[in-house]
């Protein structure tokens, strides 16, 4: 016959279960959520939003968005990994509606541009693109920064390879 103590064993073991289950599940959400890294202010109502999607960890990836007046416009897109050195994200403007975004510390290295007059965004392609659509893109949106700021020369960070000079 079982006595009221050898009952409590089976539930104290489901209740721990339960509660550890429980802390799985919900650090797994906490760690979905992004973490905002910068909110770059472009122009009124307007911003460059950089997150990652992890917690912790080395090599985290980052993602861009772009907000206007509170509404995503440009999803969550992927364009480099969080290294060593924390970055200091600022914008660089054609003076009107283009924006790039570079890190202070590789001030020539362009990172992602957004044109907020004809809603062109680089890098983010097509699902059909290889890729040089958008690259043919930033070279393009890159070359008019380029005359807003002719004495600084500005490469594109390109995926797997070195940059490339417009």
């Amino acid at each position: 016959m079982l006595t009221p103590s050898h009952r409590r064993v089976p539930l104290a073991f489901a209740v721990s279960f339960f509660l550890v289950a429980l802390g799985i599940f919900a650090f797994s959400a906490l760690n979905r959520l992004p973490l905002v890294i910068a909110s770059l202010p472009t122009l009124d109502g307007t911003s460059i939003v950089i997150e990652t999607k992890r917690l912790g960890g080395a090599s985290r990836p980052l993602y861009y968005r772009v907000v206007e007046d509170g509404v995503t416009v440009v999803p969550a897109t992927y364009f480099d990994t969080l290294g060593d050195v924390t970055p200091r994200y600022t914008t660089v403007s054609d003076g009107a509606f283009l924006f790039g975004v570079i890190d202070e510390h590789e001030p020539n290295l362009m990172l992602l541009m957004h044109d907020f007059s004809t809603g062109e965004t680089w890098p983010r392609r097509a699902l059909a693109d290889d890729g040089s659509i958008a690259t043919a893109r930033g070279k393009k949106m890159i070359a008019a920064l380029h005359k807003a700021h002719p004495n600084t020369s500005y490469s594109l960070l390109i995926f797997r390879g070195p940059p490339v000079k417009p």
